[in-house]
């Protein structure tokens, strides 16, 4: 009997880069580039984990607090560091959210989100 193997395989290719964009302000985060000392000091502040996020982006589960999560990790790549508490209050249910997937491919990947209740 072949072992269990206990890895679980992502069915999407990490995005190159994403790019968020909330009421006209755009952030860059490219998931390649993010060190552990960004992706532990999420962890710290939100108990989030960059897969986790990736995975509810790509299951369409938009939460204003997975988008915060991008724009914490775009800002401290930016060299613009914020708390995550801070953005994540600054994201609310009215804002106008846009957020790409560039999977490195000829056409980003556009998942217009609305945040407003239904």
């Amino acid at each position: 009997m072949a072992p269990h193997s206990k890895e679980k395989k992502s069915k999407n290719k990490l995005a190159a880069e994403i790019r968020i964009t909330i009421d006209s302000v755009e952030y860059v985060f490219s998931p390649q580039l993010a060190t552990n000392k960004d992706r532990l000091q999420l962890w710290h502040e939100s108990k989030l984990t960059l897969p986790e996020v990736i995975d509810a982006l790509d299951n369409g589960k938009v939460e204003t607090f997975f988008i915060a999560a991008l724009v914490f990790l775009a800002r401290r790549q930016m060299h613009k560091p914020a708390s995550f508490e801070s953005i994540s209050e600054s994201i609310t249910f009215d804002s106008e959210l846009t957020v790409v997937l560039d999977e490195g491919g000829d056409s980003p990947k556009a998942q217009e989100s609305d945040t407003q209740p239904s």
